[in-house]
């Protein structure tokens, strides 16, 4: 962090040389500010030499208020103070000047006028000024309520004035007056904890705070000022000198540090901003500047993001450590009651699980896995104590291939994942040493890897030890409510560890090239092979790795409704212990992956799913359940409770002779009863029946309209809805025998929230009649912005086409960018080429949409002329590209 002198020897004295006398005090100044801005960015016009760039400015910044204060304030018992960043000589381009105003005595009329104008100077000049005015005395006031104030007191430093007034401050705020340094760790420790919890406890999310998050700028920040209350430098060296780190530990945190403070910098230069997020929006060019060029596939911006996660990491690993440290040196008074043994390797001590001797994992290297069983297995230890930790670090170089391939090593890591509880935590603490990544090394490459996608906001390793941690859940009682038909499930599985295997393993093989469901199904097999789990085990974890995609894909992409579509899912299964183990880690990779994408309607979609196929596979694979079957079972179940509505048997037969068996296989019985009423009432009406409701089970608003089908119905449809500002998340739709259309369109509002308001209902139902009572499409309204990080993300629109799908019709496939109206824009790609859509099935993963479509001719014949293919490639690929703004 140090700077050599000759890197700050910059004189910006030239720019405040006043030689014409016709400017404005604010003029002068002003333009002296955007010049000084202006050289400091030439000198330093990239993130290398940060430290000095933001040293330089705060000197810069020193030089204008010095002469700013010797032009309006002219009373000698005062002293202009800088504190916070600017205090320490370290302001970023965009940081806030942060000043405090020292006094003695009390203030004149005369005095406030003069601090007024020095203060209102200083807001004209767009300097980003945070002041404060106090007395020696206030000064010990505020420090005594608020930690924050003598935090920012440890860092005043003079920029001019009255120097005396300062070293009163500074004796009187000393740690034998007020915040003596125990105190002022633990309260510095306990505003870290609650800091972190904002941020989920995590760093590893796809936009991170490089000054909050945890393992940010903050922690080492925290570090310096418990350092500096206690030895009253905040030298990092100190640290050594007493004792608490060694060189190579202050030379990492340092490292950590010079690289975020570099990424700080790079991130205000690029955002012109004061900007702490690693937004989407700068990922690319802060790369760049970093040196990662190569763009293919966002090379350079994961590249990038995983040496900032791994130095977030290191930090994290010191800051824990030296917390922990600092926590025993002024609690040392250990009682022998404090120590409890475990056996002649490990003990307790203070609720922390520590070696007995300096040379345990020399001496016996399986307890490098010992240690974290033991932990799980005794709820009572918190964690590890930090002269353990560091000797975990320093002997990684145990975990060899001899260690892995050590019986006794292998057992411990199987014993681990069948403990009853601990096993998340463990597996979490494995992963911050560096334990994970050297016992399965094929993990080290997932460690701080980032998706460049909105679909992922974790880290390759952060997500898989997510979707672990949502397995344990299910074998929890107190969270048996929270997915109660998982915890159900859970119940038949005999062997929980080879679900956890399964999640551990499911991503491994992410950013290796080549499909990771088959790279990570052979690690897999290979580690499960290696730790004797048999065969039948062993090819049950593989077998659930590779398909982990399956049972997502299916329900997201195809119609589940569909007998067919589930035998043949049935089929890719085979066995109701594969389902079983298949359905829970497909919930735990959803949820895992951000809990923005798992709400009740995806729930909902898998235990259809799931119950649809075991009931296939009860009847076995040779015995499918045909259309027939499922027809007859929903007309018979709905005609008993309409009638016991008191509704006409003649009636509702007679309607439903006309809908077709289609009908009667797409929804079911509950469907069927909410709409027969209204058809039946509405009876032949020219204009179209909208029903609108909040269906609870699903957590979603659900619109079915009923009327006379015509060719540009669907395309009218998703551009009515569209211009309500509602997103389709599901679409059916079905032709009666008579040419009805009976589509049923699921639907959430623009923040992804079902719309529950009586009135909202029933405005939606109304807008959609007046729109779908006229014949012409109204052009679809984007009154609603793109997303901020949508617009960082540019999906190239594909289409396929399968003709092999479903009898009759084509199935066509569209990947893109997702947008509002984007339905809109593919139905009338659709109506543009004379294509009627039959089916669909909506999608959307983070940016990018997933919609699949079965459609025909207007003739109902599938479409398969080559010419007539490219021409609905063509209109898709046009309606969708970023200048389309309307429909047609």
């Amino acid at each position: 962090m140090s700077t050599p002198a000759t890197e700050l020897s910059e004189d910006f004295s030239d720019l405040l040389d006043r030689s014409d006398q016709s400017q404005t005090d604010t003029q002068f100044y002003r333009s002296a500010v955007a010049a000084g801005e202006e050289r400091l960015r030439q000198t330093f016009p990239g993130c290398e030499s940060a430290w000095s760039a933001i040293k330089l400015r705060a000197k810069f910044i020193d030089l204008v208020l010095t002469e700013c204060w010797r032009a309006h304030v002219q009373r000698s018992a005062m002293a202009l103070v800088a504190v916070g960043g600017y205090g320490r000589m370290a302001l970023h381009p965009y940081s806030d000047i942060d000043v405090m105003i020292l006094y003695s005595g009390d203030l004149s009329a005369d005095d406030e006028e003069c601090l007024s104008k020095f203060i209102t100077l200083l807001w004209d000049l767009k300097l980003d000024i945070g002041h404060s005015v106090r007395t020696v005395e206030q000064c010990v006031e505020e420090s005594l309520r608020d930690v924050t104030v003598i935090t920012n007191l440890l860092e005043a430093r003079l920029v001019t004035g009255n120097a005396d007034l300062l070293k009163q401050m500074r004796r009187k705020t000393a740690g034998k007056q007020i915040w003596p340094a125990d105190q002022f760790f633990m309260a510095k420790r306990d505003e870290q904890r609650e800091r972190h919890i904002k941020f989920q406890d995590t760093s590893y999310r796809l936009e991170p705070n490089v000054k909050e998050s945890p393992g940010g700028m903050r922690d080492i920040q925290t570090l310096r000022w418990i350092s500096k209350r206690l030895f009253r430098t905040d030298d990092l060296r100190v640290l050594v000198e007493k004792g608490f780190l060694y060189q190579e530990e202050v030379s990492t945190l340092e490292n950590s540090e010079d690289f975020l403070c570099k990424a700080r910098y790079a991130l205000h230069t690029i955002a012109g901003r004061k900007e702490d997020r690693l937004l989407f929006d700068h990922q690319r060019e802060i790369a760049h500047a970093f040196g990662y060029t190569v763009d293919e596939n966002n090379q350079c911006i994961e590249q990038f993001m995983q040496r900032y996660y791994r130095a977030v990491m290191a930090l994290e690993r010191l800051n824990e450590l030296l917390l922990q440290l600092i926590d025993d040196y002024f609690n040392s008074s250990s009682k022998t009651s404090d120590i409890k043994p475990i056996n002649a390797r490990f003990r307790v001590n203070k609720q922390h699980i520590e070696v007995t001797g300096e040379s345990v994992f020399v001496e016996h290297p399986p307890a490098l896995l010992e240690l974290f069983l033991l932990s799980a297995k005794d709820p009572d230890i918190q964690g590890i104590r930090a002269g353990t930790i560091r000797l975990i670090r320093r002997h990684h170089y145990l975990i060899d291939e001899n260690f892995r391939n050590n019986l006794e090593c292998k057992t411990l890591f199987i014993a681990l994942l069948a403990q009853p509880q601990g096993i998340t935590h463990q597996l979490r603490l494995m992963n911050r040493y560096g334990v994970l990544a050297k016992y399965i090394p094929q993990f080290e490459k997932i460690v701080g890897r980032m998706q460049y996608d909105l679909f992922h906001i974790y880290t390759v390793d952060e997500h898989t030890l997510m979707v672990v941690r949502n397995m344990r859940r299910y074998f929890i009682d107190k969270h048996r409510d929270e997915l109660p038909h998982c915890f159900q499930v859970a119940r038949s599985v005999d062997k929980p560890e080879l679900l956890y295997l399964m999640g551990l393993f499911h991503d491994i093989a992410k950013g290796r090239g080549g499909d990771h469901s088959l790279l990570g199904a052979q690690d897999a097999l290979e580690f499960c092979t290696q730790h004797e789990l048999g065969a039948v085990d062993s090819g049950l974890v593989a077998w659930a790795v590779e398909n982990h995609l399956l049972m997502s894909m299916t329900m997201q992409r195809r119609d589940i409704s569909d007998p067919e579509v589930v035998y043949e899912f049935a089929k890719r299964v085979s066995t109701k212990t594969h389902l079983d183990y298949l359905y829970l880690l497909t919930v735990a990779d959803i949820r895992g992956t951000s809990p923005e994408l798992w709400n009740s309607w995806k729930n909902s979609l898998l235990i259809t799913l799931y119950d649809s196929t075991v009931r296939v596979l009860s009847r076995g694979l040779d015995n499918p359940i045909n259309r027939d079957a499922i027809v007859k079972e929903n007309r018979q179940d709905a005609m008993q409770k309409l009638i016991a509505r008191n509704l006409n048997r003649d009636d509702i037969e007679t309607l439903w002779n006309n809908l077709g068996d289609d009908y009667f296989l797409r929804y079911y019985a509950d469907e069927i009863c909410w709409h027969t009423p209204a058809m039946i009432e509405h009876g032949n009406c020219a204009t179209p029946l909208v029903l609108v409701r909040q269906d609870e089970r699903y957590n979603s608003t659900e619109i079915f309209i009923y009327c006379r089908d015509r060719d540009n119905l669907f395309a009218h449809i998703t551009t009515a809805i569209g211009n309500l500002s509602l997103n389709v998340i599901s679409a059916r739709i079905v032709t009666s025998t008579t040419g009805h259309a009976l589509d049923r369109f699921r639907v959430l509002d623009h923040d992804g929230h079902a719309i529950r308001d009586t009135n909202q209902l029933k405005h939606i139902q109304y807008e959609l009649e007046q729109s779908l009572s006229s014949p012409t499409v109204e052009p679809l309204r984007l009154s609603r912005p793109l997303n901020r990080r949508l617009k960082m993300f540019s999906v190239p629109t594909a289409v396929t086409f399968d003709n092999q799908v479903t009898a009759g019709w084509t199935s066509v496939t569209v990947i893109g960018t997702d947008r509002p109206g984007a339905l809109s824009r593919i139905a009338n790609a659709f109506l543009s080429c004379d294509v009627s859509v039959h089916a669909a099935k909506v999608a959307t993963f983070g940016e990018k949409l997933e919609d699949v479509f079965f459609v025909t001719h207007r003739d109902g014949h599938a479409v398969t002329e080559e010419a007539s293919l490219d021409q609905i490639e063509t209109a898709l690929i046009d309606h969708l590209s970023d200048d389309t703004t309307k429909t047609q």
